[in-house]
C-alpha cells in the first residue's frame, strides 16, 4: 500500500516522538512532506503560514498532527474534511494534566484549566484516529476525555536508533558515573536524584551528573546546595544530535522517580534512549515500564520517590559490573526487539491502513 503523508502543525522535527514515527513509516515506504511553523508563534498567528506552508505540500492521503499540537487539531480537522482524507493526531501528553496536574501552571477549575480541557476533548475527538504512547496512558485519557477506547491507538516511543546505539565512552576520572538528563518537569523527581546522592556521599568512586535545565532547575539546585553535594555535578543540555556523546560515559542511567500519576502511564524518552545505548537503566517502578521492560532483566526498578531505594540499587550495581553488563544488554536486546523506528513505523502503518478503509 501507497501512502503519502503530510505532518501539519508548529513542531520540532528533530523531537524524538514524531522524528521516530517519520523514520519508522519511510523505513515502510511511506512519503512525507512537511508543513511547519515556528512553535513560538502564537495560535492565531500560526494559522495563516502554516495554511502557505501546506499548499506547498505534494498530493498526499493522510494529515498528521504531532505531539503538542491539540490547538491546531480543529484546523487540521477542517483541512482534511475538505480534502476528504483521514486525519490522525499523536496525543504524545494531555494538555490538562501536564500543565493542571503535573506543572501546576493553572489551578483546577480555572478558566486556564477548562481551556486545556476544552483544547484535549477536541484533539481526541475530531480526528479519525488518535496515537497515545502506552495502554495506561491509553485508558487514562479515555476515561478523562470521555473518548472511546477504539479511538485510541497505542504507539510505544522507542528510540531514534540512528542517534541512540551503542558507543563508547568513560567517565573520565575512573569514577563510576550514575547520569541523568531532561528538562527538570516534576514528573522527573530530580530532587530524588540529589537525596540519593547525599545517602552515597561517603562512596568517592560514585559520581552523579545532571545534564540539562527547566521548570525545577533553580530548586534542585539550592537542594544540592544545601545538602551540601560534591559528588553531583550541573552541565548544561546539549542539542539533541551532540546528546548520545554526553550520554556515552555512564555507567549507571538514571530514569524519572516522581511520584505523582503521570509517573505510572507513561515511559519516558530518556528510558528508552539509555537502553538503546545499552546502558544499564533504574527508573521508577510503573504499570507503564512493566508493560514493556521485565524488571531486573532489562531494567531495575524502584518504588517512586524513595531515595534511600535509589541509592541502594546504584551502589549494588555500582560494586557488581556482571550484573551491570547482563541489564545493559538485556536492556538492548528489548529495545531492538520491539521498540526501533521500524517497530513503531509498523505500527503506526496498522493505524493508517484502518483510516483508509
Amino acid at each position: 500500500m501507497m501512502v503519502n503523508v503530510c505532518y501539519f502543525g508548529a513542531f520540532d522535527p528533530d523531537y524524538p516522538r514524531n522524528q521516530i514515527i517519520r523514520a519508522g513509516l519511510a523505513a515502510h515506504g511511506v512519503t512525507i512532506s512537511l508543513a511547519n511553523v515556528d512553535q513560538r508563534l502564537p495560535t492565531r498567528r500560526k494559522i495563516a503560514p502554516l495554511l502557505r506552508a501546506y499548499r506547498r505540500c505534494p498530493p498526499h492521503d493522510v494529515l498528521v498532527v504531532p505531539e503538542f499540537n491539540q490547538a491546531l487539531v480543529p484546523l487540521a480537522w477542517m483541512v482534511a474534511r475538505l480534502r476528504r482524507i483521514p486525519l490522525i493526531f499523536d496525543c504524545l501528553i494531555s494538555f490538562y494534566d501536564a500543565n493542571v496536574i503535573d506543572r501546576q501552571k493553572a489551578r483546577p477549575g480555572s478558566a486556564r484549566a477548562r481551556l486545556y480541557y476544552l483544547l484535549d476533548r477536541l484533539a481526541a475527538r475530531l480526528p479519525d484516529a488518535v496515537l497515545v504512547d502506552t495502554a495506561v496512558h491509553r485508558d487514562y485519557l479515555g476515561r478523562l476525555l470521555h473518548v472511546p477506547q477504539e479511538r485510541l491507538h497505542v504507539v510505544p516511543v522507542g528510540a531514534y536508533d540512528a542517534w541512540f546505539h551503542p558507543m563508547p565512552g568513560r567517565a573520565p576520572d575512573g569514577q563510576i558515573l550514575a547520569q541523568f538528563f531532561g528538562s527538570y518537569i516534576p514528573f522527573h523527581g530530580v530532587e530524588h536524584i540529589l537525596r540519593a546522592a547525599a545517602d552515597l556521599r561517603a562512596r568517592p568512586d560514585i559520581a552523579f551528573e545532571l545534564i540539562g535545565r527547566g521548570q525545577t532547575y533553580k530548586p534542585v539546585r539550592a537542594l544540592a546546595e544545601e545538602l551540601d553535594l560534591s559528588n553531583v555535578r550541573f552541565t548544561d543540555p546539549a542539542p539533541p544530535p551532540d546528546l548520545p556523546a554526553r550520554l556515552a560515559p555512564a555507567d549507571i542511567a538514571l530514569g524519572v522517580f516522581g511520584a505523582g500519576a503521570k509517573t505510572q502511564r507513561v515511559v519516558p524518552n530518556k528510558v528508552y534512549q539509555y537502553l538503546a545505548m545499552q546502558k544499564p537503566l533504574i527508573t521508577a517502578d510503573s504499570a507503564a515500564v512493566r508493560d514493556a521492560f521485565a524488571p531486573g532483566e532489562h531494567l531495575h526498578l524502584v518504588p517512586p520517590a524513595d531515595p534511600h531505594a535509589l541509592a541502594q540499587a546504584i551502589a549494588a550495581l555500582a560494586d557488581d559490573p556482571a550484573a551491570r553488563e547482563r541489564l545493559a544488554a538485556g536492556g538492548y536486546r528489548r529495545i531492538r526487539e520491539a521498540f526501533t523506528p521500524g517497530h513503531i513505523g509498523a505500527a503506526v502503518m496498522e493505524v493508517l491502513e484502518q483510516c483508509r478503509r
